[in-house]
């Protein structure tokens, strides 16, 4: 398992402790963080280190080693995202055999797309992990569908038959009051699959001293 580096721990708590002793507070000019060279170059590590396939345009990663290496790739698309020139690529559909004789469709971004959503995933996680339950598990750091299961089993044997909701966040720290969003960063580019709205780009000096803006 590859250790994210000290610096990027440190963004990382401050969001994690200002979501977490402000539930109030709303974040902002977030996107400069995205495309620091050592988030990108963290993301890159951790998309290589799932052996994913290559997607819709055929690049591997042994492709890029070969080719430019990781060192520019990495440049080149942080460039792209400072500049606010970053295109997504379309998504390669491929379909999943099931046990039960249907096929699972899966949908697989090129490395490009991959290490940029990756790097998304970085700055935000933490300001949506201050406001999960502890009963939550799905898509989370270190918790697993198995730990679920557990936790089940264990309250069950405690006598407790309390229904557990542990399936969705109480954040409402990306929208405002209109259903707006408000962390500053345009999700419609960077993360094609996922539906959310676009938002406004921003920077200011106070983002990059302390790594991050709030508002009320």
């Amino acid at each position: 398992m590859l250790t994210t580096p000290e610096n990027i721990r440190t963004l990382q708590r401050k969001l994690y402790r200002k979501a977490k002793q402000e539930p109030a507070c709303r974040f902002h000019a977030l996107y400069d963080k995205v495309y620091r060279a050592d988030i990108l170059s963290h993301a890159y590590a951790l998309v290589r280190a799932n052996k994913g396939s290559a997607g819709i345009d055929g690049v591997t990663f042994a492709a890029i080693e070969e080719r430019e290496g990781g060192t520019a790739f990495i440049a080149e698309l942080e460039e792209a995202l400072r500049s606010k020139t970053y295109k997504p690529d379309p998504v390669r559909r491929v379909m999943i055999p099931k046990a039960d004789g249907n096929q699972r469709p899966l949908g697989i971004p090129t490395i490009r797309d991959r290490v940029a959503q990756m790097a998304v995933k970085l700055v935000i996680e933490p300001i949506f992990e201050a406001d999960f339950c502890d009963s939550s598990y799905g898509f989370r750091p270190k918790k697993s569908a198995h730990d679920a299961v557990d936790d089940v089993a264990h309250s069950l044997n405690k006598g407790s038959t309390k229904r557990r909701h542990g399936s969705q966040s109480k954040s409402r720290r990306l929208t405002n009051e209109t259903g707006k969003p408000t962390v500053l960063i345009d999700y419609k580019p960077i993360l094609p699959s996922m539906a959310f709205k676009s938002g406004s780009i921003g920077s200011s000096e106070s983002a990059r001293n302390t790594g991050f803006t709030a508002s009320r």
